[in-house]
């Protein structure tokens, strides 16, 4: 540092010249801001009038920008919402790119309500795999992928978009790879176009699980809160983690093999079926698709495995607490509803109060899941769990609707038990007495609020 002082003109202060000095020694420079980066300035008042013409962000290769950007000062994650008067319109994607053209930006809050806009369209997306489904045409790994999309824009707010093709993205290069190795060629053995079919099967199980190391996470101790987290349920942290549910490794392993299959590598048909037994010995593997179904066996097709990852996600983020083996978590979920644990677990003030013992609980995620399990198939018992979360919603007529489209919809019988569970007994939904008697309860209280929100609405139209 010294012999660069000396050596630099006298003006130079010795300051000067230790900065300079580590600039030379470090070999720092400056880096120019990339084409995906956004200066916002927000200290002056005259910034929070600017208006944001356009915001281009790649999502094709990698996601070091994408998360870069999610950071930028100004984007704020979870901000509140600005006026209705800022809008934002949303273009088509080319070739993997996100525009959001002539969105205002008011107040420093972010672009408001764009995350609105993305949550309609994963669950447009969504319904759309849903019909497809029904055809038999489903892409189940695009299926997963906007369940994780759309509560990516609930959870974040979010102006950038989860990159729903970056992670598919991933499960093509497995493929390529598989190729590339020449595993598909040397696996093409047999006689029949069935045992053919089995031994690509088997090496891509092979190197899905061996190579590449993808695992079903295991249970710990006796809960079965990790093997069912959230992290192990979005197939966008079960990817890059190698490491989830036993829905979601189905989910990748029957990505692979409808990628093979459309490649002209599985000359018969074949299905992922899954053990009923959990931890490491729960791996998915694959059947020839007209083949015998075994107890203790379910076949992972689309729905069941979309079905399973919204449960889960339901389960997780239900904000009271959820007892052990019941497929519902009606019975907590009411009794915060009708005060029985004072301000805990209800909604004060606009304020939703965390009941104890689920600091974890999301009302709003919670809500997301259900929505979607009744757009599945209808099922009266998660039309009920809708119902409630409406109701902490201060939602009463949706909530009412939801209720009695249960009452109405169940086949159900007074179970003469006492246990504050919902089971399922030879196919029939078994109810117990106090679940109907919250149920009852709540109905009753919805009717009451109802009526008095009938009875002042003219006086607040005067």
């Amino acid at each position: 540092v010294a012999t660069l002082h000396h050596s630099l003109p006298r003006h130079i202060t010795m300051a000067n010249a230790l900065n300079l000095s580590a600039v030379v020694i470090r070999g720092l420079r400056p880096q120019a801001p990339s084409r995906n980066q956004v200066k916002v300035h927000t200290r002056s008042k005259s910034a929070r009038s600017i208006r944001l013409s356009r915001i281009i962000v790649s999502a094709s290769d990698g996601d070091e920008d994408i998360d870069g950007l999610r950071k930028t000062q100004g984007f704020g994650r979870g901000k509140a919402l600005s006026s209705e008067t800022q809008r934002v319109s949303l273009s088509s994607r080319v070739e993997g790119k996100v525009e959001i053209k002539q969105a205002a930006w008011a107040d420093g809050g972010g672009l408001s309500g764009a995350w609105k806009i993305f949550m309609e369209e994963h669950r447009n997306l969504f319904n759309e795999q849903l019909v497809k489904d029904a055809e038999g045409k489903a892409d189940v790994l695009e299926w997963c992928m906007q369940v994780a999309a759309e509560d990516d824009a609930l959870s974040t707010h979010s102006v950038v978009q989860l990159p729903v093709q970056a992670y598919t993205k991933r499960v093509d290069n497995l493929v390529n790879e598989f190729v590339a190795m020449g595993l598909a060629d040397q696996a093409m053995t047999g006689d029949s176009d069935e045992e053919k079919a089995m031994s690509v099967a088997r090496a891509v199980e092979n190197f899905l699980f061996e190579t590449k190391k993808y695992k079903v996470a295991t249970k710990q101790m006796v809960v079965d809160m990790e093997v069912y987290s959230p992290y192990r349920v979005y197939m966008h942290n079960v990817l890059p983690q190698v490491c989830g549910s036993p829905a979601v490794i189905s989910a990748i392993l029957t990505a692979v093999l409808e990628r093979l299959a459309a490649r002209g590598f599985l000359p018969a048909d074949v299905k992922v079926v899954l053990p009923m037994m959990g931890g490491a010995e729960g791996l998915p593997f694959a059947q020839l698709a007209g083949e015998e179904q075994v107890p203790g066996i379910v076949h992972a097709s689309p729905r069941y495995i979309v079905k399973d990852c919204l449960r889960n996600l339901k389960k997780a983020y239900w904000p009271w607490e959820w007892y052990p083996g019941s497929p519902s978590g009606f019975v907590t979920a009411a009794k915060a509803a009708l005060g029985e644990d004072g301000r805990f677990g209800r909604k004060v003030g606009g304020t939703f109060v965390p009941p104890k013992g689920r600091p974890f609980g999301d009302i709003a995620r919670a809500m997301n899941a259900s929505e979607r399990l009744v757009l599945l198939d209808q099922d009266p018992v998660e039309q009920r769990d809708l119902g409630v979360l409406l109701y902490h919603e201060g939602r009463f007529q949706d909530a009412y609707q939801k209720l009695s489209a249960y009452e109405i919809s169940s086949s159900s019988k007074l179970d003469s038990g006492s246990m504050p569970i919902t089971i399922l007994q030879e196919g029939a939904l078994v109810e117990t007495v106090e679940e109907r008697e919250l149920l009852d309860r709540l109905m009753l209280d919805l009717q009451v609020k109802l009526a008095e929100s009938s009875f002042a609405a003219p006086d607040a139209e005067k």
